[in-house]
């Protein structure tokens, strides 16, 4: 969306991201007339103007063009090895100890950010520091989701971008579907639904019924 273009380019000065994207495959979409949205209040308007832009594309090439343009553009080095442990003591985290191609190492750091998702090590990791109170709280949105690639049809490549939300007023379990256009003459089509009946299947031909089940052909 708009906001989190901006806070891209506040984020590496010296580079436009939207032509960045754009020139890398993106699309480009105008939300007030290249976007159809069913609500459970009704369909959107589509206006003359087309309004807020949004950028479409896969997580893969967002996070290629950044890398792209952080490397070239700021002082950011990047180093491939892996995180064996934290150093330090109970008292303050001093760097992280890496296993590389050469063997491992030590290396100090002022600050240390651990961005490896689900698959995070940092509680055991700071046991090992002696750190063994550590309280952790998990914020379920007892929502699931699936998504599927798709070749854009001959013809097609104009399509809206368009999204059926679920209806929260038929008192039963939610589901809601996405398709927007992305880079290599695809569509990304995603599926999402709650628990306890809602839950999208990752099967491609369940999940081709799934979305024909929606509230709208």
């Amino acid at each position: 969306m708009a906001g989190g273009l901006a806070a891209m380019e506040d984020l590496v000065p010296g580079v436009s991201m939207r032509k960045h994207l754009l020139a890398a495959g993106a699309h480009e979409v105008p939300v007030a007339n290249g976007m159809v949205a069913l609500t459970p209040e009704g369909w959107f308007r589509r206006w003359r103007h087309p309004g807020p832009q949004m950028v479409t594309s896969t997580r893969a090439l967002l996070d290629w063009a950044i890398r792209v343009a952080v490397l070239a553009n700021t002082g950011v080095e990047i180093r491939k090895a892996q995180a064996l442990e934290l150093t330090g003591s109970r008292q303050r985290v001093t760097g992280v100890r890496l296993a590389t191609a050469e063997g491992t190492e030590e290396l100090p750091a002022d600050f240390v950010v651990d961005a490896s998702g689900r698959g995070s090590r940092a509680v055991k990791w700071l046991a090992g520091l002696g750190i063994s109170d550590v309280r952790e709280k998990t914020v379920d949105a007892g929502l699931v989701n699936a998504t599927r690639l798709y070749r854009t049809p001959a013809g097609a490549d104009r399509f809206p971008l368009t999204i059926v939300q679920a209806n929260p007023y038929l008192g039963m379990p939610g589901r809601s579907g996405m398709m927007l256009p992305i880079e290599g003459d695809r569509w990304m089509v995603s599926l999402a639904g709650t628990r306890g009946g809602g839950e999208p299947p990752s099967d491609p031909d369940d999940f081709l019924r799934y979305a024909l089940d929606l509230p709208d052909p």
